[in-house]
């Protein structure tokens, strides 16, 4: 990349964004809404010339609006990195403190050293199919822990029968949510007719309906495109993990390192 180029880290919070330029001691920040994600992009036109690499971590939603904002604008390159990664820069780097300026500092300092690849954002549809299964999947999680609720206070007298018909009760009412919201997503997949195509083809293999087909292939179609299968185990968490020093060879385990929503849906269509 040519030297006049601006290198940035931008450390990404619920309610704002910190900014750090590679070289520049004081830091800068933007509340974490449509205006300020504006005036983020601004302040490094203004400061890089139209052209700069910046580094962010992949922290949920609260910085995939910015990302997506900032790879739209020529010459920026975007680095959308896993947290983790940014992490053991730091500890690799002796860095004592953990604050938000620190942080920002490191990303932009892992701009200026050309590290990571640039980012290319997922089509709306994989987005928005994606947010979908994963709320199913948390209201399937809400049902089950609201399920060990009632099996736990069914299992004395003490519990008052009221309490436990408001258990029943949202448990009935999480069944009636989930099942809705179900076929509400599979209707929305089903829009894009490549990835109605992919569900078929993925309910070919025993163990695999619809609910799970479509939870595997809103996960898949967010990852990049070229992917070899080796690299798409690596980012289900499915590796096997080497443990050896010495004359020590621990038993291989999963990484479990990748996307845990991908690797849920596996594990229960395997079992």
């Amino acid at each position: 990349m040519p030297r006049k180029s601006t290198f940035v880290g931008v450390d990404v919070g619920s309610r704002e964004f910190t900014v750090a330029f590679h070289g520049v001691e004081d830091c800068q920040t933007f509340p974490n809404h449509a205006e300020g994600r504006r005036a983020l992009v601004k302040a490094i036109r203004s400061a890089s010339g139209g052209r700069a690499r910046i580094v962010l971590e992949s922290t949920g939603p609260y910085g995939l609006d910015l990302a997506m904002e900032l790879n739209e604008v020529k010459r920026f390159e975007v680095i959308y990195i896993n947290p983790r990664a940014a992490k053991a820069l730091a500890s690799g780097g002796l860095v004592r403190a953990k604050t938000d300026r620190v942080d920002a500092r490191q990303l932009a300092k892992m701009a200026a050293d050309n590290q990571g690849q640039v980012w290319s954002p997922p089509a709306q549809h994989a987005l928005q199919l994606r947010s979908a299964t994963r709320m199913v999947r948390a209201l399937v999680d809400e049902r089950t822990r609201h399920k060990n609720r009632l099996h736990a206070a069914e299992a004395t007298q003490v519990t008052p029968s009221f309490l436990l018909d408001e258990l029943r009760e949202v448990i009935k009412a999480l069944d009636t949510r989930i099942e809705s919201l179900r076929k509400q997503t599979l209707a929305f997949a089903r829009r894009e007719a490549s990835v109605a195509k992919q569900i078929d083809l993925l309910k070919t293999i025993p163990g695999i309906a619809d609910t799970t087909a479509v939870e595997i292939v809103a996960e898949l179609k967010c990852l990049p495109r070229d992917l070899t299968p080796r690299q798409l185990v690596a980012c289900a968490g499915l590796d096997p993990r080497t443990r050896q020093s010495g004359r020590t060879d621990a038993p291989r385990r999963i990484s479990k390192m990748g996307s845990k929503h991908l690797r849920l849906a596996l594990h229960f269509a395997a079992v």
